[in-house]
């Protein structure tokens, strides 16, 4: 992984926690946060970058991973 993607995923992760701190009670899939939490990103932002933040701030425990009932994998504040 280049500097640039490290930089740039270390990015959208403070965007999604600035979202969340918004909005604590926010969930929604890779492509509702791509598409409508990070504004900054546009429509260029890539999805496979922000699994990978997502990914991060999982493992951190500031975002959980929940599965919907059909099924979809959904983001959400995490415990602190």
């Amino acid at each position: 992984m280049s500097v640039r993607e490290r930089e740039t995923i270390t990015m959208i992760a403070q965007q999604v926690r600035d979202y969340l701190n918004t909005h604590p009670k926010a969930a929604d899939t890779l492509e509702g946060i791509t598409g409508w939490w990070l504004p900054q990103q546009g429509p260029s932002a890539n999805p496979e970058l922000v699994q990978q933040a997502l990914d991060d701030l999982v493992a951190r425990q500031e975002v959980v991973r929940l599965r919907s009932a059909d099924g979809h994998v959904l983001y959400a504040r995490g415990e602190r």
